[in-house]
């Protein structure tokens, strides 16, 4: 059983690094997208808040630019997809060449 909110959000981590990883990583792969072709992304997530926060560790893992525009969505519960979309969605409508990506992660059972 987990104790408190500091080790919730260590196991919510030590899980979303790797789920998210492998979740992005296959979409690209069935895309035919590199990384580094993606131009902004927007992670959502109420389960889990950390410093930094999972943008910029899957940015770091995955291999994306240092140029990503990234924005997090956190703590407004399932409803946090629809500002996650609007964002992806925003960016592209601003500037249509750009490839936008949205990851949302919830690990309730935690």
């Amino acid at each position: 059983m987990l104790r408190g909110t500091e080790e919730r959000n260590l196991r919510y981590m030590q899980a979303a690094v790797p789920l998210g990883a492998e979740a992005i990583g296959g979409l690209l792969a069935s895309s035919g997208l590199s990384a580094r072709a993606i131009d902004q992304f927007t992670v959502a997530s109420c389960t889990g808040y950390d410093i930094p926060g999972l943008d910029l560790h899957l940015a770091g893992r995955l291999g994306m630019r240092p140029d990503l525009i990234r924005t997090c969505i956190l703590g407004m519960g399932c409803y946090a997809a629809f500002p996650a979309l609007r964002r992806a969605r925003d960016a592209v409508m601003a500037e249509p060449s750009l490839r936008a990506l949205t990851l949302c992660l919830e690990l309730c059972s935690l």
